[in-house]
């Protein structure tokens, strides 16, 4: 059996996760400015396919626009958003599209957990003085976690914006994952089968010509035996 090596950027490439479905949203939402807009890729100014953009590439070109329907704005200060991905992920990162002004998310911590009522929760990274947004068309900012988790269940919870009394807003939120290893697995048996068949093909040639040559002979004999019994 033949083997493909993937190159190392193949093997260490991430792809982006949609934030899949909200479970609970303790932050609440303005009617034209409700949470799904953030979880959708509504805004975005390029669709992604989940599990299967590379992530870097996606994050360092999109941007999300601002304005109803394209962002999320909530109806308290701080508070979490409970999300179901819809399966098992090793999540490493994320990327998070903010506003800017004082509704601009500032400080969030990332947990996990094994269910879906979120009975038992793990810490899983935090961060602080997250930069805000630029007007009206905002950036991905890509955050890497210290350590992956593979998990389903993800709390983002909102701990501190820029100064507004009542609400914090964001554009847009999507994940960093490794991909599935069937994947790779996948990637690794198409390269395998592509070198195979393209070997096989130069290898074939040559033997096949001579084959032509040497069958030649053979061919003229028997035809000159066949005449002579013939007569």
């Amino acid at each position: 059996m033949i083997f493909a090596a993937l190159e190392p950027a193949a093997l260490n490439a991430t792809v982006i996760l949609s934030p899949g479905i909200a479970l609970a949203n303790t932050l609440g939402e303005k009617n034209n400015r409700p949470l799904s807009a953030a979880l959708d890729q509504s805004g975005l100014s390029a669709p992604y396919v989940s599990g299967t953009t590379d992530f870097l590439t996606y994050t360092a070109t999109t941007t999300n626009a601002t304005g109803n329907g394209n962002i999320f704005r909530s109806d308290n200060p701080t508070g979490f958003i409970d999300l179901d991905l819809g399966g098992l992920f090793n999540i490493t990162g994320l990327a998070l599209w903010n506003v800017n002004g004082s509704r601009a998310v500032r400080d969030f911590e990332i947990f996990v957990s094994a269910d879906a009522t979120f009975s038992t929760v793990t810490s899983l990274a935090a961060f602080t003085d997250v930069t805000q947004g630029n007007g009206g068309v905002l950036e991905a900012q890509a955050l890497t976690f210290s350590s992956g988790a593979l998990t389903r269940y993800v709390r983002l919870q909102i701990t501190d914006n820029y100064g507004h009394n009542n609400q914090v807003s964001f554009g847009e939120l999507g994940f960093q994952a490794t991909p599935e290893p069937s994947t790779l697995v996948l990637t690794a048996c198409a390269l395998g089968l592509f070198v195979f068949w393209n070997r096989r093909k130069a290898i074939s040639a040559p033997a096949l010509q001579r084959a032509a040559v040497d069958s030649s002979a053979p061919y003229s004999k028997n035809r000159r035996t066949s005449s002579i019994e013939l007569l």
